[in-house]
Formats: C-alpha cells, sequence, structure tokens
C-alpha cells in the first residue's frame, strides 16, 4: 500500500471568547473553522521502498530455509532412534545368550567345584563372568527403554507429566 496515493480530509470547528475588562460580561464569541484536504503521491524514497521489500522477501526465503533444515533434522534425529532401538534390540538378543551360556558355564563349574575338579578361584571368575553377562543384559534393556523414550519424546508422543 506504499505505492498508492493517499488523500485525507480534515475539518475543524472552534469558538473562542474574549472579555474586556470583567471576566462575567462582555463576553464576545468567535467562531472559527478550518477544512482540510490533502493529497500525497509517493514520488521518490529514496529507494527504501523497494529495499524493504526485498529484505521481507530473503527472510521468507530464509525461514522457508529453516523450515526445510528443521524438517530435515528431525527426520535424521528419527531415523537414529529407530536405529538405535533395533540396534539395542540385537543387543538384547546376544546379551541374553551370553546370560544363558554364562549360567550354564557357572552350573557347570559348580559342580566341578563340589567334586574337586575346580578351584574356589575358578568358581568365583565363573560368578563375575555371569555377573558381568546380566549386567551387560540390564544395559541393554535400559539402553533399549532410553531409546524408546527419546523417540517418543522426539514424536511428540510423550507424556511429560511423568518426566
Amino acid at each position: 500500500m506504499a505505492w498508492y496515493p493517499t488523500l485525507a480530509l480534515t475539518a475543524n470547528y472552534n469558538w473562542t471568547s474574549m472579555s474586556n475588562g470583567s471576566p462575567v460580561k462582555n463576553f464576545r464569541w468567535t467562531p472559527y473553522s478550518m477544512v482540510g484536504l490533502t493529497l500525497s503521491i509517493p514520488l521518490f524514497e529514496g529507494g527504501q521502498r523497494y529495499s524493504r521489500i526485498k529484505q521481507a522477501e530473503i527472510q521468507v526465503k530464509e525461514m522457508d530455509w529453516q523450515r526445510t533444515n528443521l524438517v530435515r533434522s528431525i527426520n535424521m534425529q528419527t531415523e537414529l532412534a529407530i536405529d538405535n532401538i533395533n540396534m539395542n534390540v540385537k543387543q538384547i538378543s546376544s546379551c541374553s545368550e551370553s546370560v544363558r551360556q554364562a549360567e550354564k558355564a557357572h552350573d557347570i563349574m559348580q559342580q566341578s567345584f563340589s567334586i574337586g575338579a575346580a578351584s574356589y578361584l575358578d568358581l568365583r571368575d565363573s560368578e563375575l563372568a555371569l555377573t558381568r553377562s546380566r549386567l551387560a543384559y540390564y544395559q541393554a534393556i535400559y539402553n533399549y527403554l532410553v531409546a524408546g523414550s527419546d523417540l517418543e519424546l522426539l514424536l511428540g508422543n510423550a507424556d511429560l507429566e511423568k518426566y
């Protein structure tokens, strides 16, 4: 709209009074009125209007690029969270098999210790291996739950009240 001419109409009507001597009598009231019409035609503003329009167009393009960048970033984070979940599922499977084998090895070591074929140190080593494999299994479950929570939070499905 800054390119279009503008037309303005102004009007004013006043009554004024003057007194010669006493403030109560001999008042002389005179009406005064004025009417004006103003036409403003924008001819030249030094290129300010043109530069403001170009600046606004550039800002719109920048916002579009920022939006595109944000969408790409969210998509990348979503794919990363899904990859983490899949990796943790495989890790849980692997660790559960490791726990099963460590339990078997510990049972064998207990039987060997009970008949005197293994030392107490061997039994404690098998218990340590079993504990480590269980810890790795529980850590994999924890990582899976964290990755799932991250994905929920990223997608906006998380209940923020429970955090």
